[in-house]
């Protein structure tokens, strides 16, 4: 076995067909943060097969330069224990590496696989997490046992919107505005935190079929959109959108519906609903749950320090701060 940055594509590839295909650890997905840069590295066997890999964006935080890998690492199908715990001993060897040329204090990874399976690394230290630890996944199956096993004001709520004149449709980067519109809005109404439109045009000069944005319209106004992946067998939701003042439309209930059974179209076997979190956020989260499915739990947030004097020196400024008034 040996470390390599694999081509582009390869990479993508891997992560659409590894164990646990996670749209946040493709390329395409980097590259709006760190375009241009080779920011992952892949183990390979003799025959040059990819067996497992990571990708990191380069952040700071309290002045302090770290590396963070989200739904990192990626590993293949059916590996053995050993050759998973192989794999990882070469990957952090190589990241460490990496690390330490950017002048790092700690590599920060919130894996898809248990942690158990792929390392005894007893420096793996569970720091806070970034990314949502819970989420809700939909089995994309037909729609008659889809629609059994939702919670009967879902099911109602879907066939209300479909008698209503709503109208689905996918929509691309001439929607940017539209989009924009409806997102703003949500994010005054609901007190959440968005980024800035650029941002956004960025993920949707990305491409329809990798990540979309689709729109439910009323009497030729989007009244609800959301944007999407697919990678591999796996459907996501990454963020969604609607008009307050036609809410008893139920447009919502109709886009999703709409888009898993598209993306089951397409081939996709789950849906993702990217994180729920009853105390958080209750209400999103009993919208999602209303679809049926079954909770799965991340293993959490790990930190492997780069240098345990400096990681020391972190968790104490990451304390003072929580001490300091704001």
């Amino acid at each position: 076995m040996k470390i390599i940055t694999p081509k582009t594509s390869d990479w993508n590839n891997f992560v659409a067909n590894s164990v646990s295909p996670e749209f946040l650890q493709d390329r395409r997905w980097s590259n709006i943060f760190s375009p241009d840069i080779d920011n992952y590295l892949a183990v390979v066997d003799a025959d040059g097969n990819l067996l497992a890999g990571v990708q990191w964006l380069n952040k700071a935080t309290l002045g302090v330069k770290y590396l963070f890998s989200p739904r990192g690492p990626v590993f293949a199908e059916t590996l053995s224990a050993s050759v998973l715990q192989t794999t990882w001993q070469l990957l952090s060897e190589a990241v460490t590496k990496q690390a330490k040329q950017r002048g790092c204090w700690f590599w920060r990874l919130e894996p898809s696989l248990a942690v158990e399976k792929w390392s005894p690394d007893k420096r793996l230290i569970f720091s806070l997490n970034l990314e949502p630890s819970l989420t809700w996944l939909t089995n994309l199956v037909d729609d008659d046992t889809l629609i059994k096993g939702m919670h009967p004001k879902t099911r109602y709520n879907i066939r209300l919107a479909q008698k209503k004149s709503l109208v689905f449709r996918q929509g691309g980067i001439d929607d940017l505005e539209v989009w924009w519109k409806l997102l703003s809005g949500t994010s005054d109404r609901d007190g959440f935190a968005i980024h800035s439109k650029e941002h956004y045009k960025k993920i949707l000069e990305l491409g329809k079929g990798w990540i979309d944005l689709f729109l439910v319209e009323f009497s030729g106004q989007a009244i609800a959109a959301g944007l999407f992946n697919k990678t591999g067998v796996k459907a996501s939701y990454i963020h969604g959108a609607s008009n307050h003042l036609y809410r008893h439309l139920m447009a919502p209930y109709l886009l999703h519906w709409e888009v898993m059974r598209h993306y089951r179209e397409q081939g996709a076997k789950v849906y993702d609903w990217f994180g729920v979190d009853e105390k958080k956020w209750p209400g999103v989260t009993r919208f999602k749950q209303g679809f049926g499915g079954q909770l799965f739990s991340y293993p959490g947030t790990l930190d492997l320090p780069i240098s345990s004097f400096y990681y020391r020196m972190y968790r104490v400024l990451r304390r003072l701060r929580r001490l300091l008034p704001i």
